[in-house]
């Protein structure tokens, strides 16, 4: 295992060019404290400039208070240009075998909603399954979470997951954000 070189074989999967346009379905669930908010939209992507050519963008959740508004091929939260692989070692992964990667970030970003800290890949494919990170500082802390699935040659979120919670003098915040990507297909031609 090597930390760096599969970090960037994982990075080749997730940058592999995208045929010109995209489809899927986007389903998910919004919460903060009494608010609640649901997801269920088919969305088409025109990958040349990223733009959403049908269904309606998403609210794309990245923290506490942050949020982006497009699709997850776009504006996915995890760029993959801002970390580099430390180490690695073997691990699981929601009951799988994976290589664990510990990530350093490398792009000057706001740190209040944290970065992600580990990738997580299958050992033998360097398929990426997952990234996680961790931000916010006592008494609001987040936790993210983004997954992939291989969909034929390509290989595209899956979920993504935010948590925040805390309190502090005057407020207590309970923010959840998780959205599921599937049901892929993939077109050269326009819809």
């Amino acid at each position: 295992m090597s930390a760096a070189s599969d970090y960037q074989q994982a990075v080749r999967l997730l940058t592999k060019p995208l045929p010109a346009y995209v489809t899927y379905t986007q389903r998910g669930h919004v919460r903060m404290d009494a608010i609640e908010k649901d997801i269920n939209e088919t969305v088409t992507v025109r990958t040349s400039d990223g733009k959403t050519v049908k269904g309606k963008e998403l609210e794309i959740y990245t923290g506490a208070g942050s949020k982006t508004s497009g699709n997850i091929l776009k504006n996915s939260p995890f760029e993959t240009s801002c970390y580099t692989g430390l180490s690695s070692k073997p691990d699981t992964y929601d009951g799988r075998a994976v290589e664990a990667i510990a990530l350093k970030d490398v792009c000057k970003r706001d740190k209040d909603d944290g970065d992600f800290k580990t990738m997580y890949v299958d050992p033998a494919s360097h398929d990426p399954v997952a990234v996680v990170g961790r931000g916010g500082e006592d008494p609001v802390f987040v936790s993210f979470e983004q997954r992939y699935v291989r969909a034929g040659a390509y290989v595209v979120p899956d979920l993504l997951a935010v948590r925040v919670k805390g309190s502090g003098l005057m407020f207590w915040l309970d923010f959840d954000f998780h959205a599921a990507f599937t049901d892929y297909s993939f077109s050269d031609k326009a819809p």
